[in-house]
């Protein structure tokens, strides 16, 4: 039982990683990000390819695939984004949501072209070493590097979005963007920062998928519904909302994984439901 509390925090912590782009694309810049999930399994294939190009671990290799999709998001932004910014609220969440639905499909199918549609893993020396606490209890290193790497990410982001003068612009810009231009606050800049971070973010959360299961081209839409499931049930924008949403839903399927493994989205759904029932915003949204 113990094994599977332990195991549940810890997917738990890496679903907050993956959902963290998605939280703050959607919850600061108010773009119903489809495609950040695709943008996960990239920096997944990225991390491989480049390890076994190299020879170089794939930890080591990470920077270089997030520092190139904090660039590709950067241009996401100003090519597709950008121009559906002047239009009103309700049209522009719409058009988002379909064009980066769009967006989302044609890496995949990119994906299916260069890597074919079969499922990879990424194996390293220390891919099946286990922490043995007990005779019963035994934690893969690598889910466990993946959680710390997942909570360390949180911590910076939460950090740097409350208390660095960029991380302050960000959130002054989605609460008030005319009030934010009127203080001299550079917004297209914090639009082509801020999403180029939710790429990036999907970048780093790529390698610890990498690592710990296996992907394909067609984990896109797996890792959309946990991502969407994490950033809404957390709150909009919420770094909190996001861990405690991403632990909640790591515990509910680590349990229901017991019975069926066909329950595990059940589950996912079946939280997000209620939790649109009883607080739409979220664990910690703020009011409308």
């Amino acid at each position: 039982m113990l094994n599977v509390l332990i195991l549940g925090l810890l997917n738990g912590a890496i679903y907050a990683l993956v959902g963290a782009g998605l939280s703050l694309t959607y919850g600061r810049q108010n773009v119903i990000d489809v495609a950040n999930p695709a943008f996960v399994i990239v920096g997944s294939y990225g991390v491989a390819v480049l390890s076994e190009r190299s020879g170089l671990d794939p930890y080591l290799v990470t920077p270089v695939v997030v520092m190139a999709l904090f660039l590709v998001g950067a241009v996401v932004q100003y090519l597709v984004i950008n121009p559906l910014l002047a239009r009103p609220d309700f049209e522009m969440h719409v058009h988002s949501a379909l064009v980066l639905f769009g967006l989302a499909l044609l890496v995949q199918t990119l994906l299916v072209i260069f890597f074919t549609a079969d499922y990879r893993a990424v194996h390293t020396s220390y891919t099946d070493a286990v922490i043995r606490i007990s005779s019963d209890l035994r934690l893969p290193i690598v889910k466990v590097v993946a959680a710390g790497i997942a909570l360390v990410t949180l911590v910076g982001l939460y950090a740097f979005l409350n208390h660095t003068y960029f991380g302050k612009a960000i959130l002054a810009t989605y609460a008030d963007r005319t009030t934010a231009q009127l203080l001299s606050i550079d917004v297209r800049r914090v639009d082509l920062v801020t999403y180029g971070l939710g790429t990036a973010l999907a970048g780093l959360a790529g390698l610890v998928i990498a690592l710990t299961f296996s992907f394909s081209p067609a984990s896109v839409s797996t890792w959309t519904v946990i991502g969407f499931a994490v950033a809404v049930i957390g709150g909009k924008g919420s770094v909190l909302g996001t861990l405690a949403a991403a632990l909640v839903l790591g515990l509910i399927e680590s349990a229901v994984s017991t019975i069926s493994a066909n329950w595990i989205y059940l589950a996912a759904y079946s939280l997000l439901l209620l939790v649109f029932l009883v607080r739409p915003r979220g664990f910690f949204g703020e009011r409308a």
